[in-house]
């Protein structure tokens, strides 16, 4: 007798346990897999936390960095206070 439409019958569990006993490289490497995205993924976030933290609370609204104009980097420049002086 044909099953009724919309119903589907599900794969047992045994089946499953049994496929990882089977296949136990597979599963290991697939686990391994896993956790190696999840550590990377948690690596890169407490990174970006601990950049953000440490930028925050190391910036000094009076630091400025003058540069020249047109330049793209920042050459070793002293500029001394009497320099600014009128």
């Amino acid at each position: 007798m044909a099953e009724p439409k919309g119903i589907e019958m599900a794969i047992p569990i045994s089946y499953n346990i049994r496929n990882l006993k089977l296949r136990k490289g597979l599963t290991i490497m697939t686990a391994l897999g896993i956790a190696l995205t999840v550590t990377t993924a948690i690596f890169i976030m407490a990174l970006l936390a601990g950049l953000q933290r440490a930028f925050v609370t190391s910036g000094d609204p009076n630091n400025v960095l003058v540069l020249r104009k047109g330049s793209e980097v920042n050459c070793l420049v002293v500029l001394m206070p009497t320099a600014f002086l009128c």
